[in-house]
């Protein structure tokens, strides 16, 4: 009994520190993970949101790229007024039916409202529909839901770019500003009007802000420079070959 009463044990004391610093210790390691795990997020929020507005850009820099619009050629036959020309024996002429007509590059700021249409080569084109290769494209930013809507229709069919059409298609999310810039060689204009009297700009300019879910915001900027104008979009005369002549 007199041994038993000499042992010694741990206090109240002692157990009361030894819980401190283990609390201490979970609460050091709990705090790091935490912010490991807040960095990650934030790197893979920032990773995001430089992805979406590099492929943005890509997608509009391509469509750019390849504007068209109708090199002026004196040579080219009037646009059809719905009548075809008389057919003979010895030659047919087929002529391809009245496209609806072609809008070109137009661009115009309107504060932070940017809007953009454009007749390209560069559309997506759908494998179910049959297409002309031509794409009337447009953009247009909606400021109050901060999202930017495309809008695509082929050459041979009708272009409904109103606000309300249902065509449009949200491309980005997040958009806080964006905003167009043209280019005629020289000077920098914020609008542009492609017609018969001024053609394609020499380079485009986009201006775009975006912002992720915890509303970090990143600018993104890319200059596309517009090549040689195409060749003239104008109605097709197809010509039959000559025919043979005929044998002994």
């Amino acid at each position: 009994m007199h041994s038993l009463r000499n042992r010694s044990g741990f206090t109240l004391i002692e157990i009361l520190v030894a819980l401190s610093i283990m609390v201490i210790v979970v609460g050091a390691a709990y705090g790091t993970f935490s912010a490991a795990t807040k960095s990650v997020s934030r790197c893979r929020a920032r990773k995001a949101l430089e992805e979406d507005g590099q492929g943005l850009l890509r997608m509009m820099a391509r469509e750019i790229r390849c504007s068209y619009f109708p090199a002026p050629s004196e040579n080219q036959p009037a646009p059809s007024s719905g009548t075809t020309p008389a057919a003979t024996d010895a030659q047919a002429v087929v002529v391809r039916s009245e496209r609806p007509e072609p809008q070109y590059l137009h661009g115009t700021n309107d504060g932070h409202i940017g809007f953009l249409r454009l007749l390209t080569t560069g559309g997506i084109a759908d494998p179910d529909q049959p297409n002309s290769g031509l794409y009337n494209v447009a953009y247009r930013l909606d400021p109050t839901k901060k999202m930017l809507f495309r809008r695509q229709a082929d050459l041979l069919q009708p272009a409904q770019f109103d606000a309300d059409d249902p065509g449009w298609l949200c491309v980005a999310r997040g958009v806080e500003s964006l905003a167009y810039s043209f280019s005629d060689g020289k000077n920098w204009a914020d609008e542009w009007q492609t017609d018969g009297g001024a053609g394609l700009p020499s380079a485009v300019k986009i201006d775009i802000v975006l912002s992720d879910a915890e509303g970090n915001q990143r600018a993104f900027s890319t200059t596309v420079f517009v090549p040689m104008q195409a060749a003239p979009l104008t109605q097709t005369l197809v010509q039959p070959p000559s025919p043979k002549p005929a044998g002994p």
